[in-house]
């Protein structure tokens, strides 16, 4: 009976491991228009609400999102000295600071994405380049350039992979699913934005959460001044287009990624999800051998 015991709570135990290895922290960079610094916030996937984690010590970041196999969180960001250059950012998910990888060749993004598959780092980039799709390389920060875009609307242009690496931007009309070869459009959905998001709202941020599927976005509605603009944190159903409002979130988030599970108060080591599944598998198999031992004593 004991044996049966043991078996039922080491069965628990690697459930509740393998779930807590896939958590998610939400992120989100936050401006206050051109030239101003940016600042990195917790976003509660629930609520919308930020909290400030700290500031980058860069300007006007438009992109950011999780390297998964560095575990780092880098953004697309300016340096923050009014040269305006655009360079690649690794971001202290504690403390919010700032380091700079290398310049990028263009001034600006309006989102980068990771690619699944194969952890290549794509870009929407303009501003002394033409606007247009762009690979990054993480360790120097330079972009090569794939194509211009002809999208669909004109304004917001958030962009992501899904979960099935299909590139998606969306912006004030429309989500377009891009060719990641040359940034051409292959097809397009019209987005439903519904009320509160009703003056001129566009989607200038997007993420999806790994573990869910669920894309998460950054809407933002207003006439594009400082200090006019409210931002939303929504979902968008990538096969209708329908975008759902969770509710108000920070004015001037620019950018947002899922990174994995952090602890705010020390950093603990944790095993990968591999190893926790190496590590059930072998207490389970453990559990197994003592009821079998058990009983062939009983017998």
């Amino acid at each position: 009976m004991r044996g049966i015991r043991y078996c039922f709570y080491t069965f628990l135990l690697t459930i509740l491991c393998l779930g807590t290895a896939q958590a998610q922290t939400l992120f989100g960079l936050v401006g206050d228009g051109q030239d101003s610094p940016s600042d990195l916030y917790l976003i509660n996937t629930n609520t919308g609400a930020a909290t400030f984690i700290g500031p980058t010590g860069f300007e006007h970041c438009g992109g950011m999102d999780f390297d998964v196999l560095s575990g780092k969180l880098v953004a697309t960001c300016q340096r923050n000295d009014g040269s305006d250059i655009g360079v690649l950012v690794e971001i202290n998910p504690l403390t919010g600071n700032g380091t700079e990888i290398g310049p990028l060749g263009c001034d600006r993004s309006t989102d980068i994405s990771f690619r699944h598959s194969d952890n290549v780092l794509f870009g929407a980039l303009f501003g002394g380049c033409p606007f247009g799709l762009n690979t990054i390389n993480v360790n120097t920060g330079s972009a090569n350039f794939l194509g211009s875009f002809s999208l669909s609307g004109c304004c917001g242009n958030g962009m992501a992979f899904s979960i099935a690496d299909v590139l998606f931007t969306a912006n004030d009309i429309a989500l377009d699913i891009l060719d990641q070869s040359d940034g051409s459009v292959i097809s397009s959905i019209i987005l439903s934005y519904p009320p509160p998001a009703d003056d001129f709202p566009r989607i200038n941020a997007m993420d999806v959460n790994p573990t869910t599927g669920v894309m998460f976005a950054s809407v933002v509605e207003g006439n594009g001044q400082q200090g006019t603009n409210v931002n939303f944190l929504a979902t968008v159903d990538l096969d209708s287009g329908v975008v759902t409002i969770i509710d108000e979130t920070a004015d001037g988030l620019d950018a947002i990624a899922f990174a994995e599970e952090v602890d705010f108060t020390r950093p603990i080591p944790t095993l990968s999800e591999i190893g926790l599944i190496a590590s059930a598998l072998v207490l389970f198999a453990a559990a197994i051998f003592t009821l079998r031992r058990r009983k062939a004593h009983q017998s």
